[in-house]
């Protein structure tokens, strides 16, 4: 069942306001959970709500999937007295809450002719393209799956809790105009070798690399998602994904100024 507004804010009473928050340095998303905790607690969801969404732009879907229980919410001192802070729920609040106060994310750069593509649909897929998408670049998403693939519908009941998420995260790309190609579009364009207008690639599960047979080591090519090292859980996922987007954006910009 979905807590309450008065249960949410009846939970982050219970913080002890860490100076120096164990949460938040746990967290591997770097949601900043101290932050947003505090602004739950002091009743600034204005402020609270708009600050989560820039530190994590897929905060609803990370915080309803991350195992949080090994991260932030283990080394909550609060536990140490009772039980831990119900962090995830905390997170989940304030990030629908940006949605619901209409906020909308910030680029960091204005848009510029630079476009990658990103083939693959799951959580770290969709973090490299909004991550691109902020610094500007036209970010495509392949949907070789169905959007929001089995590694997040299976853990997400189809309930009109878990609705309001996924279309938290779909208005989020929308907003920053990544395009998102069906599977029929996105497969037609990949054999009819489309991608070669792209000045880089994003290739985020093994089951596209091995069909699609693309080539190792190639310059331009980046992985994330299960093709590295690292747990495949939410936070994980997001963090993944934005190290993709770090090193195709600084391949870009070097090919561009070479």
């Amino acid at each position: 069942m979905k807590p309450t507004k008065i249960a949410i804010l009846e939970e982050a009473q219970r913080c002890l306001l860490c100076h120096d928050a164990p949460c938040t340095k746990g967290c591997p998303a770097k949601s900043d959970p101290a932050s947003f905790i505090r602004s739950i607690r002091f009743q600034n969801l204005h402020g609270g709500a708009k600050q989560a969404l820039q530190n994590n732009p897929l905060g609803s879907i990370c915080a309803t999937l991350c195992t949080s229980e090994k991260y932030c919410e283990k080394l909550c001192i609060r536990g140490k007295i009772d039980h831990p802070i119900h962090i995830a729920a905390l997170h989940a609040f304030i990030s629908h809450q940006a949605h619901l106060l209409g906020f909308s994310l910030e680029r960091r750069r204005a848009p510029n002719h630079l476009c990658a593509a990103v083939l693959g649909t799951n959580i770290a897929a969709i973090s490299a393209a909004i991550e691109l998408a902020l610094d500007g670049v036209q970010a495509t998403i392949f949907s070789i799956e169905p959007l929001w693939s089995t590694d997040v519908l299976k853990k997400l009941t189809i309930q009109k809790n878990d609705r309001e998420i996924l279309n938290d995260s779909m208005q989020t790309l929308a907003e920053l105009n990544i395009h998102v190609l069906p599977m029929e579009e996105a497969r037609a364009q990949i054999n009819s070798h489309a991608l070669k207008k792209f000045n880089a690639l994003i290739v985020t599960s093994k089951e596209v690399w091995h069909e699609f047979s693309i080539p190792e080591n190639m310059p331009g090519i980046f992985m994330t998602g299960d093709l590295v090292s690292g747990p495949n859980d939410a936070a994980f996922s997001i963090r993944k994904g934005r190290m993709a987007a770090a090193h195709t954006l600084k391949f870009m910009e070097e090919k561009e100024n070479a």
